[in-house]
């Protein structure tokens, strides 16, 4: 699929834990992985929330109330959106986690080079 992407670092061991999720997802059976998928989901949702957020405070130096606002609705939207999530994967059927694990593998990369 050729899009246009928007790139926030991660650690190299949540990429490898998000591709290894992938990568289990199709080659097991999908449902003993779904607790898996949510937690995934919610870590790479905060750290992206944390860098598109708080990176620009920090890089334009906008203060510690800035960084305090920033940080509690950072909070807020990462329980909301976890919520969201683990209700989601709940009700997703094995078809359509083997999608997810397909939308994994097309976001996350292990290194610069591989991104598209």
């Amino acid at each position: 699929m050729n899009n246009s992407y928007v790139i926030a670092p991660i650690p190299e061991s949540m990429a490898r834990q998000a591709l290894d999720l992938a990568k289990s997802l199709k080659q097991d059976s999908p449902y003993r992985y779904k607790h898996l998928v949510a937690d995934v989901l919610s870590d790479l949702t905060k750290i992206n929330l944390e860098y598109y957020f708080l990176r620009p405070i920090e890089l334009f130096k906008m203060g510690s109330f800035s960084e305090k606002i920033a940080n509690m609705a950072i909070h807020v939207a990462y329980s909301a959106i976890t919520r969201f999530v683990k209700r989601g994967i709940e009700k997703l059927s094995d078809d359509q986690l083997i999608i997810l694990a397909d939308l994994i593998e097309e976001c996350v990369f292990l290194n610069k080079e591989d991104i598209p």
